[in-house]
């Protein structure tokens, strides 16, 4: 015959209990926001026909004498209470009995499942690089991922919110959001990405566009040491082609696409000619005309 569950009971550090669902308190370091509905019910009808396989990780509640706090097994414990179990088979740690201990442990546990959201997994690194003095190879280390793959999670953190949403949505790939994060101005970031999401730009276009925008805080180019500059003839020739490219291209036939992409990238040019090229043309005709005067 089974004897009732005592919360108040003298456990044993990772034995396994049968512990009442309504006693467990969720991890108060939950990393995860969002959780799939769909895969919830999933567990709830496997646990319904044949039990649970691995028991959840429990640590007595430090708050609360006769409760227990969830280490790692949030999923699971949705499951059984969706399935309208009253217990569930918990492994109990009596040695996690700091908040920082927990928290490391749970950031560890989760950061590593594959259904983690890449902002969730991005913050729950974060928060190891913080706790690790900003060691990128120890949480990577810890994860299980490499080290750039942490250097680019966290970066994802620098994207706009709304960009970051679209992310976890499954709107824009991972490889558009880590290139996203080398856009400077946040609306021309999100820009980029509601055409990414819409299917009107894909990565290649979008490299492009990012590799050949200016970057701010970089002087005008003046040719010098350039192995790829060009004769003031073979510019002017290209400038020239152009402009008569443009004036004679079919406006009306292009797609809403098509003409948003081209938009994009004469707007890049006038940046470029604006921020880069006219200043660099302007100082050059002045130190012409200045030669001129001096020998006048």
């Amino acid at each position: 015959m089974n004897l009732p569950f005592n919360p108040f009971a003298q456990f044993e550090h990772d034995k396994v209990y049968e512990v009442p669902v309504s006693l467990i308190d969720p991890n108060p370091f939950q990393q995860r926001l969002t959780f799939d509905d769909d895969y919830i019910l999933e567990l709830a009808t496997s646990f319904k026909d044949g039990g649970l396989h691995q028991p959840v990780k429990l640590r007595p509640s430090p708050v609360t004498p006769g409760r227990f706090q969830l280490i790692y097994g949030e999923c699971r414990l949705r499951g059984h209470k969706k399935a309208g179990l009253e217990t569930i088979k918990a492994l109990m740690d009596l040695k996690i009995v700091t908040d920082a201990a927990m928290e490391e442990v749970a950031l560890i546990e989760n950061t590593g499942r594959k259904d983690l959201r890449p902002i969730e997994e991005a913050n729950g690194m974060q928060r190891l690089s913080e706790r690790y003095d900003g060691d990128f190879d120890k949480v990577a280390a810890k994860t299980g991922k490499s080290r750039q793959t942490v250097e680019k999670r966290i970066l994802l953190l620098q994207l706009d919110p709304r960009v970051q949403t679209m992310v976890d949505n499954g709107q824009i790939t991972l490889q558009a959001a880590e290139k996203l994060t080398e856009v400077e101005e946040v609306e021309k970031q999100f820009a980029y990405a509601t055409m990414i999401a819409k299917g009107q730009m894909d990565l290649n276009r979008l490299t492009g566009l990012v590799n050949n925008a200016p970057k701010k805080g970089r002087p005008p180019s003046t040719g010098t040491g350039n192995p790829k500059t060009v004769s003031f003839k073979k510019a002017n020739s290209d400038t020239i082609s152009l402009v008569d490219t443009l004036g004679s291209l079919n406006y009306a036939s292009m797609k809403p696409d098509e003409a948003d992409t081209l938009r994009q990238q004469l707007t890049e040019l006038v940046r470029a000619i604006t921020e880069n090229v006219n200043p660099t043309l302007a100082q050059r005709a002045n130190s012409g005309k200045g030669g001129q005067q001096a020998t006048a």
